[in-house]
């Protein structure tokens, strides 16, 4: 062998990542070993490969996605590319940090036994929140082993100036956000009961008022008594791009849906949805697609009619990884978990 190869255990302490860290990244094809004994097995690197090890280290301390760091790892020369990354996931962090200041605001007042925050109020289009009931209303879970899905998600972001609506049953996720809300009092979020929905559904037209006060959520003068339920922390499977994607003219693809050939697994009607490497979708087998993946023919027409917009946007990561559709703002957001086959 080399003498100037690294082995495994060299390469650990000189990057600061584990043994097992880096046998994960090397079955990830992220950080491949220069030479693999083929008899015992043993790995070694090349003394060059230590600096994208390093960066591999300093990049899981800041949580990075594996999809990420591969990007970062293999762009790592391409100044331009490498920002972009690094700032999408700054966003994702400060999302994060939002969230964590707001539970631990909500764990101060149950510690201290403190008043009750003052309300937090914003005034909206009808049919705009009309229009964000019926994209979520699809994805609510009814399985009484999970109380805490059976609910919307209403959460008010005053530093961003929306109204998001969340709803997912495990198997599917949909988010509707109203931006550019003109909002009164902090943050606020709380789990509604799913009765808001056709609340939301019987508004007249003009404005309608949304207050959060406690647990405690008023439309108008309709009022809500937030579920005692923590709910998901959903913005952890969202993402800011996808390493494919497709577009598709809305009708159509709902009639391509509604047409397709299905196969049943495990009961299950489920249609194949594959795109090509330049962006081409298709809901049938592709064994030259750049990826395919299975989903519940049901759920995926669901998501579609759930969108309003005269256009949808797929992002796919991987035949594991859920399917999203989005309009092209992605102010609606609708996700597929893929359905395992054999």
């Amino acid at each position: 062998m080399d003498d100037t190869l690294l082995g495994i255990g060299q390469m650990a302490r000189a990057s600061g990542l584990t043994v097992s860290a880096l046998r994960f990244y090397a079955g990830s094809s992220v950080l491949v070993p220069a030479v693999v004994d083929p008899v015992t097995g043993y790995r070694s690197y090349r003394p060059a490969q230590l600096r994208d090890a390093r960066l591999i280290a300093q990049l899981r301390r800041v949580a990075m996605p594996l999809r990420d760091i591969r990007r970062i790892v293999a762009a790592r020369d391409n100044a331009a590319e490498v920002a972009e990354i690094i700032e999408r996931h700054l966003h994702r962090l400060e999302d994060g940090l939002t969230d964590a200041r707001r539970v631990l605001s909500t764990v101060q007042h149950l510690l201290h036994d403190q008043e009750e925050p003052m309300p937090t109020t914003t005034t909206v289009a009808s049919d705009a929140l009309i229009r964000a009931a019926q994209t979520v209303a699809h994805a609510v879970g009814d399985d009484p082993d999970y109380p805490m899905l059976r609910g919307v998600f209403v959460e008010i972001d005053s530093a961003k100036h929306t109204l998001r609506l969340v709803a997912t049953d495990r198997h599917r996720l949909s988010v509707a956000t109203l931006n550019d809300c003109a909002i009164t009092g902090p943050d606020a979020s709380l789990l509604a009961p799913v009765s808001l929905l056709d609340s939301l559904q019987a508004l007249r037209s003009g404005d309608a008022t949304v207050t959060v006060d406690g647990d405690r959520l008023m439309i108008n003068d309709v009022v809500f008594e937030a579920l005692t339920f923590d709910f998901p922390a959903y913005r952890r499977v969202l993402r800011d791009d996808s390493a494919y994607t497709g577009i598709v003219e809305a009708d159509e693809f709902r009639r391509a849906i509604q047409a397709a050939a299905t196969r049943t697994v495990d009961g299950v009607s489920v249609v194949p949805v594959a795109v090509s490497a330049d962006g081409e979708v298709s809901l049938q087998d592709d064994p030259d697609a750049a990826v395919q993946l299975v989903v519940n023919r049901e759920f995926l027409l669901q998501a579609a009619q759930s969108i309003s917009a005269p256009q949808l946007v797929l992002d796919l990561d991987g035949p594991l990884a859920a399917l999203a559709l989005r309009n092209d703002t992605s102010s609606t957001l609708a996700m597929v978990m893929p359905v395992r086959e054999g």
